[in-house]
């Protein structure tokens, strides 16, 4: 829950969402999350995250994601965007 933002005239919803990947919360209702779909050889994952990671993931050359870790309910990957880790 959030205190509820006020833009000129107008007053928007009192809470956010936090994203799951990196914590920015989305002063939207649960429409400002997206989901992306990831499919590798055996699995297909679904992340629930803020715009700014979905597009990173989407635009990313090289998405690794450390099964072992998932077995353990720990998410690990590693994502390439514009040449950095």
């Amino acid at each position: 829950m959030c205190k509820p933002q006020r833009i000129k005239d107008k007053v928007i919803g009192g809470y956010a969402k936090t994203c799951p990947l990196c914590g920015a919360k989305v002063h939207t209702e649960l429409t400002g999350m997206r989901l992306y779909k990831y499919k590798d050889s055996d699995d297909i994952f679904e992340f629930i995250c803020c715009p700014t990671c979905y597009e990173n993931l989407r635009y990313s050359t090289d998405l690794q994601i450390d099964k072992e870790e998932l077995k353990k309910n720990y998410l690990s990957f590693k994502a390439i965007v514009c040449g950095e880790e």
